[in-house]
């Protein structure tokens, strides 16, 4: 796989575990895992709370532990883009 998202959360205790060191290293150079329930410990065997690393494999592990407060951010600017673009294809002149 290319991208994992990793999700599993059980409120009130650690994150389960459910992708390990090994699968990291199967997976090919540039890939990215993006652990969600990085706040609990992750998700994933390498997942750094708070931080983003690379594994000696190159595969890129994000560890942020504030995506809730940024997709507020995201989504309006979606949003606003792709008004912006219908507007342009309604509107050509």
């Amino acid at each position: 796989m290319d991208v994992v998202i990793c999700t599993a959360a059980v409120p009130g205790r650690p994150a389960p575990k459910i992708v390990t060191a090994a699968m990291v290293a199967g997976m090919k150079p540039g890939s990215v895992i993006v652990d969600l329930a990085a706040e609990r410990g992750g998700n994933c065997d390498l997942t750094v709370p708070g931080e983003t690393i690379e594994s000696p494999n190159g595969v890129r592990v994000i560890g942020i532990t504030d995506f809730p407060s940024r997709m507020a951010t995201q989504a309006s600017t979606l949003y606003a883009t792709n008004i912006r673009h219908m507007m342009d294809d309604l509107t050509p002149a």
